[in-house]
């Protein structure tokens, strides 16, 4: 059975040396506890929202470069504002893979992008034109159930499918946990 530690996890806003040190010790700690991979929330590096930050082209790079310098020693996926492309202006809100052996990849960028209620996503990001993927987990035990069951499709929405039909994603070869 493979073990994914979701790491739900309190990161400060701007801190990025303190949110990476947050997200280094709780995969430890998922590791330790036998997880096989960890899964952190959309903009751990930045803190969530970072709002106007994401302005700033040197605070989004920043972020991209400490999310690929992360200690794991798990496969791990961190979600971090991305640079923009060069037609375009605005960050995307992205996810990058890392593991044990400090090989680090950009394995997603988000499509959809809330814009109702207090979500304003489209002001500061931009939206990536194709699927993630998580073809760079192929070469992790992982990579053969969960790759077959989402498609190498990494799913960050819940607007993407109804939480009551979430559950048909994980037929019971997958154990998902909860680490702080």
């Amino acid at each position: 059975m493979t073990v994914i530690a979701l790491l739900q996890l309190d990161p400060t806003v701007g801190d990025l040396a303190g949110n990476v040190a947050l997200v280094e010790a709780a995969v430890a700690k998922a590791a330790e506890a036998g997880a096989d991979m960890a899964v952190t929330s959309e903009l751990v590096i930045s803190g969530y929202p970072p709002r106007d930050m994401l302005m700033d082209a040197k605070f989004v790079s920043e972020c991209e470069s400490m999310s690929m310098e992360v200690n794991s020693p798990i496969p791990l996926l961190i979600g971090t504002p991305l640079t923009a492309d060069k037609e375009r202006q605005k960050p995307f809100n992205g996810v990058v893979r890392v593991d044990h052996s400090r090989t680090s990849k950009i394995v997603g960028r988000k499509q959809l992008l809330p814009t109702y209620d207090v979500f304003d996503e489209g002001r500061y990001f931009q939206s990536d034109d194709g699927p993630g993927s998580i073809e760079a987990c192929k070469v992790h035990p992982l990579a053969s159930p969960f790759a077959k069951m989402l498609g190498n499709t990494l799913a960050r929405c819940p607007r993407i499918m109804p939480p009551t039909q979430s559950s048909n994603w994980l037929p019971g070869n997958i154990k998902v946990s909860h680490w702080p």
